[in-house]
């Protein structure tokens, strides 16, 4: 298991998923492949990815969408940085 800094992943693991694998299964109706560009911020869940990840996290659905939000700032500010 690798460890990360990602908020995503961090809910998850906390939540008793230590791995993407197990997320996904947990979350339901995702590849692990999605949740992983969702966790990395290259792709923004919908809505309904987003309820469902905070059933099977045990958090409140703002603080995912939160943490999705963030992710893919991150990941833009990454991008941009190689730019300049």
């Amino acid at each position: 298991v690798r460890l990360t800094s990602n908020p995503l992943s961090i809910m998850g693991q906390q939540a008793g998923f230590p791995t993407a694998a197990e997320r996904a299964q947990a979350i339901g109706g995702i590849t692990r492949s999605y949740l992983l560009r969702v966790e990395r911020g290259a792709q923004m869940p919908s809505m309904a990815i987003i309820e469902r990840m905070a059933r099977a996290y045990g958090k409140d659905v703002a603080s995912v969408e939160r943490a999705a939000l963030q992710a893919c700032k991150a990941l833009a500010r990454r991008v941009l940085e190689q730019y300049e």
